[in-house]
């Protein structure tokens, strides 16, 4: 789409009035094996980059 993920205007929006998190250090991906954490991994990494 071309814009980090919390540029999209809905983003914005909801964190300005106060729904959501305001970006990805906000966000925890809980797993309980080793194959959910590898795959919770790259999507934190996603995240990240936007």
């Amino acid at each position: 789409m071309g814009k980090n993920i919390f540029e999209q205007d809905q983003m914005k929006q909801a964190v300005e009035i106060g729904l959501g998190v305001s970006g990805p250090d906000d966000i925890e991906i809980v797993t309980d094996d080793s194959i959910s954490k590898a795959y919770a991994d790259k999507i934190t990494g996603i995240l990240m980059k936007g």
